[in-house]
């Protein structure tokens, strides 16, 4: 074997233990996905009675003469008020009159009318007025996500979330801030980003 073939031998086995940038992504993403899981099954399953920590000492009783203990402590947040406001149309509850006005003003002002919605899910009876209403909403029951982000093979079960994702490869920010150089990528940020500007805004 020449010395040539031998030297050029490491730098191939170099090339093929190093990870293509497609595969580096997966394993982040798998990562990601772990990681989740992991959150999931720490919630949803309490670790064994050996892993979870003792129970603290109860404190010793002070000495007659000993100076008062003024520091201040944290006293547990009362339980949120039970909810007393709800929609004359779906029945869900709001504990506040507010939340509810809200509730009314973005699921149920200028809908179809039930009887004028044609197109009824198989699954589970949610009628639509529109027939690629019904598709796009098949979707969450079936899994179906036909939408693949080119980049990174991220998929998605409507067009509209794989544009929006796109942004995060080209860096594309469609939204900006009519008050400061601020832009983002996504409408919901913006949104999040203009209470700011309200919260900071001097009374008048």
């Amino acid at each position: 074997m020449g010395v040539e073939a031998r030297a050029s031998m490491p730098a191939a086995a170099e090339r093929a233990r190093s990870p293509s940038p497609g595969h580096q992504c997966k394993r982040r993403r798998l990562s990601r996905l772990l990681d989740k899981l992991a959150v999931q099954l720490r919630r949803q399953c309490p670790p064994p009675a050996w892993l979870r920590p003792a129970a603290p000492a109860p404190a010793p009783a002070p000495a007659p003469d000993a100076p008062l203990d003024l520091t201040v402590r944290a006293a547990p947040l009362p339980p949120p008020p039970p909810p007393r406001h709800a929609c004359p149309d779906c029945g869900q509850a709001f504990a506040l009159q507010d939340r509810l006005a809200k509730h009314v003003a973005s699921r149920h002002r200028g809908r179809t009318p039930d009887a004028a919605r044609a197109y009824v899910c198989d699954v589970c009876q949610r009628r639509f007025a529109r027939s690629d209403m019904l598709t796009r909403h098949a979707r969450l029951h079936s899994g179906v996500k036909p939408y693949a982000c080119g980049a990174c093979g991220q998929v998605f079960s409507r067009s509209d979330h794989l544009a929006t994702h796109q942004r995060t490869h080209t860096g594309e920010k469609p939204y900006r801030c009519p008050a400061c150089p601020y832009a983002a990528c996504r409408r919901d940020m913006i949104t999040r980003h203009m209470r700011t500007h309200a919260r900071r805004a001097p009374p008048a």
